[in-house]
């Protein structure tokens, strides 16, 4: 399943589990990807975000908006990041 939002796409899982199981509060709360845990989540856009607190999780029921998009947001960021390093590496071998 492709979640569309900012021009981004983000995939669930088999099972429409987003993110790879990690918990979206905790890119603001830590600034790190922590894995979230089965039994805190919540749904938004039809995909299953996982949490690694009930905490957490309560803070993304509050405002889902603002910690999706912090994901999409960091997406971008690592695609354009890729794409630059890729263009470096195609002209260095060019040289």
């Amino acid at each position: 399943m492709v979640q569309r939002g900012l021009g981004v796409d983000t995939e669930t899982d088999e099972n429409g589990v987003i993110l790879a199981g990690h918990d979206a509060v905790a890119y603001f709360t830590q600034g790190k990807p922590v894995l979230g845990k089965a039994n805190f989540t919540a749904v938004h856009n039809d995909a299953i975000y996982r949490f690694s607190s009930e905490e957490n999780r309560d803070m993304f029921v509050s405002n889902p908006d603002k910690y999706a998009l912090k994901h999409m947001a960091d997406s971008v960021l690592m695609v354009q990041r890729s794409v630059r390093s890729l263009k470096l590496t195609v002209r260095h071998l060019k040289l």
